[in-house]
Parts: C-alpha cells; structure tokens; sequence
C-alpha cells in the first residue's frame, strides 16, 4: 500500500500568510484528529490558550492534540523543528510591513519578555536534564551582557592607562557612571547587597571598582584600590 503524500501548502503573497484554518482545508486527509482539536479550539467553542497561561490549566489531552497539530503543520511548512520556527520567527528579516515583520516587532517589543519569564519559572519544574540547557544559556547571556556593560565604563570612564579611577572622582559620580554605562550590573549588584539596605549603593560602587579595575589591570595593587576607595567613601 502507498504511502501517503500530503498536498502541497497553498501559495500565497509577500503580505499573505495561509491561516491555520486555510491548512485546514488544504490537508483532508492529514493528522484528522489534530485538525479536530483545532476546530473545536477555533470555532469559540474552545478554550484559547493565552501566552502566559499555566498549560496546568487546560485539559492535558485537548492540549496534546493542539500542540500535535502544529506541530504537523511547522514541518509541513519546511522548518527542521517548532525551535527552529520560533528562533527564525525572531530573528529573520521579513518583507517590510508584511504580516510577518509587523507580528515580529510586536513581539519584540511587548511579548517576547513574558515568553522568557514564563519559561524561565517553569523551568524550575522540570528534570536538570531538560533545564540544563536552558539555564547554560541564561547565564551565558547574563555574562556577554556584564562583560559588555563593564567594557563600555573602561571605554567612556576616562580611565587612567593603569586601571584605576581618577583620583579627582567621588563616589556619587562613579554611581552615576555605572548606573548610566552598566544598568544591568548595577540593578545585579544592588539586589545582591540587599535592596533595602541603607549602604546598598555604597557596596555596589566599591564591588563594581574592584571588578572594574581587576579586570582593566590584572596586576594592579587591589589593596591600594581598596584603600582609596574607602578614604573616598569616609
């Protein structure tokens, strides 16, 4: 017996894209139940999924068969994996103002941020295997962007060729230094210190000094940079 060979998705325009509904028409005949699952989820009848919904909250089997569809459809569709879908989705550069590229900007700039929290809470949830990778690469990103902020001080902190502050600097401008060139290390370290505590930015701008001249001048003195640091503070 044959196997079976799917029709081919229908074409459409730079500024068209096939609805799911339209996928529907197209593939009688293929992953029937899934279909079924998205009628019953389309029609208003169903329950609609929302991006920062527990999947808790929705009926495990309903859900199976939703996810199962579009899956389907996503390798229909010619992309290698629903990951590969998704990290294409932002970061390719569609046709402008094309449904693509408005949906994309939206994205960006207003989902993309809950989509990340969703998935970094309920990471807490699965196996260390499956949150390894996941968690690998937060921190790695984490790091490329404390790496880049203290780059950006060294570069527009009129930084002395040894590694250290200009004597002449009080500690108020290096808070507003750090706070202007490096806001995610700051908002770090302050957390770190303990938001409530009154010598919070205090121990931020000496820890933030410490790392900033280590890291501009290995052999520097840390002592020295230390000892400077607290007549300045006192």
């Amino acid at each position: 017996m044959p196997l079976y060979s799917p029709p081919p998705i229908p074409v459409t325009t730079a500024n068209q894209l096939a609805t799911p509904q339209s996928l529907l028409e197209t593939n009688r005949g293929f992953s029937p139940v899934a279909n079924r699952a998205w009628v019953a989820g389309s029609n208003g009848a169903g329950h609609r999924i929302s991006n920062t919904e527990s999947p808790t909250t929705v009926d495990s089997d309903s859900l199976s068969l939703r996810y199962q569809y579009v899956l389907d459809h996503v390798r229909r569709a010619g992309f290698e994996s629903f990951d590969a879908m998704v990290s294409g989705y932002y970061t390719s550069s569609f046709s402008k103002n094309s449904t693509a590229e408005c949906a994309q900007k939206v994205s960006r700039a207003k989902r993309l941020r809950s989509v990340l929290r969703s998935l970094h809470k309920h990471s807490q949830e699965w196996t260390r295997w499956e949150a390894r990778g996941f968690q690998e690469q937060v921190v790695e990103a984490a790091e490329d962007i404390y790496v880049a902020e203290l780059d950006r001080v060294q570069r527009d902190s009129g930084l002395s060729m040894h590694g250290t502050m200009g004597k002449g600097q009080s500690l108020g401008e290096l808070q507003r230094l750090y706070q202007n060139k490096a806001p995610n290390l700051w908002a770090l370290f302050t957390e770190l210190a303990g938001a409530s505590s009154p010598q919070t930015e205090d121990a931020t701008v000496l820890a933030l000094t410490l790392l900033h001249s280590m890291k501009t001048n290995p052999e520097s003195d840390i002592r020295e940079t230390i000892i400077d640091l607290l007549d300045r503070l006192f």
